[in-house]
């Protein structure tokens, strides 16, 4: 590794290594000058090339075939040279922090590296990033915060080795609910945006999971405005309708509720009864001192479960009734989940053959 600015050319200093040993050099925080006749002799597999003050890349560098990582970030690079899709051996490429900031890849070039599985690039103004899932399907890590990106393709989700992503600081306004999948097996994900809708999802994930969540349940239901003229028929205890969707087994035990209310409404304590088979005792009264005191963070989750509902004789159980309870704090409403109505859920219960929809609006006692 070399740092120090006032050295002799590069090719200088290769002739007094073993060239056919070498496999990995670091240029770090120099002016050394690189060129041609110093690279031409070298068979790498790892190349670091950070903050050199490259303008551009010497041809020797895309020669290098048996080479696996290339960074060249902090440089002055105003493109990257479609070359680099020479590099068939490529399994990591950083570029990030160019000045002047690069504005696009070479998309054509790139998806010729089969086997690249790390792209960074961040600190730079690319703003299309939906070429990426088709053209590197192995990829493990994707840094591209603090871009110009404004929409995530929901084909993210089918890079199935991805484990890290960043898409911090671009001009996000919404996350694809279809990414959800994606988000949950995720090692790490920064996501955060100032333009990212709504606010309180933009730092935590659960929050946005819950957000994503309740997306998708309301998307499920989109086109069934269409099939109000005709109702579902029951034939055999299967439920089917117009679309030929159909849905078998016993249906009459499915509820979903929403509970919306001010946050310590008691929310939680009913979704916890409903969990509990014997209910559960009343929590102690909190005080509005206490209340003052505890700053809750906002409500907005999404609780899936069993619970066991009696027969019409009240002596015995009929079975497991699958509840789906949505918690919503006031203070976290957005402007999407307000259009959530009544109408609406019950439009949704009449398609799946769901038995009962309930909105429960809660206030503070």
């Amino acid at each position: 590794m070399l740092q120090d600015e006032r050295l002799p050319p590069l090719s200088q200093l290769v002739r007094r290594l073993d060239t056919h040993t070498l496999t990995t050099l670091y240029l770090v925080d120099c002016r050394v000058q690189i060129d041609d006749e110093a690279l031409s002799p070298l068979s790498l597999r790892t190349l670091v090339l950070s903050h050199t003050h490259l303008r551009s890349l010497p041809m020797a560098v895309f020669n290098m075939s048996s080479l696996e990582v290339l960074k060249v970030d902090r440089n002055c690079l105003s493109e990257v040279a479609a070359d680099i899709g020479r590099l068939s051996a490529l399994r990591t490429f950083a570029c990030d922090s160019q000045r002047p900031r690069l504005r696009a890849l070479p998309v054509a070039a790139l998806s010729r590296l089969s086997r690249l599985e790390v792209l960074t690039f961040g600190n730079n103004r690319v703003g299309d990033v939906a070429w990426i899932p088709a053209a590197l399907p192995r990829l493990r890590i994707l840094r591209c915060d603090r871009n110009g990106v404004a929409r995530l393709p929901a084909s993210l989700g089918d890079l199935r080795q991805l484990t890290t992503l960043d898409v911090a600081h671009n001009r996000l306004e919404r996350i694809p609910a279809q990414l959800a999948p994606l988000v949950r097996r995720l090692y790490r994900f920064d996501f955060f945006n100032l333009t990212l809708k709504p606010r309180h999802v933009r730092r935590s994930r659960a929050q946005l999971l819950a957000h994503l969540d309740l997306e998708n349940f309301l998307q499920s239901f989109s086109g069934a405005s269409s099939m109000l003229s005709a109702p579902p028929q029951s034939i055999g205890g299967v439920i089917s309708g117009p679309s030929g969707v159909q849905r078998a087994g016993p249906v009459a035990r499915d509820v979903t509720v929403a509970l919306v209310g001010e946050t310590h409404a008691g929310k939680a304590t009913l979704v916890a009864a409903l969990r509990d088979d014997h209910g559960v005792s009343r929590l102690p009264e909190v005080t509005s001192s206490s209340r003052s005191s505890h700053h809750a963070p906002p409500t907005f989750e999404v609780h899936q479960f069993d619970m066991r509902t009696a027969t019409s004789a009240g002596n015995d159980f009929a079975g497991p009734c699958h509840v789906c309870a949505l918690v919503l704090a006031n203070d976290v409403l957005d402007a999407f989940s307000q259009q959530v109505s009544r109408s609406a859920l019950s439009c949704y219960s009449r398609t799946h053959g769901i038995s009962c929809v309930h909105v429960l609006a809660m206030s503070s006692l």
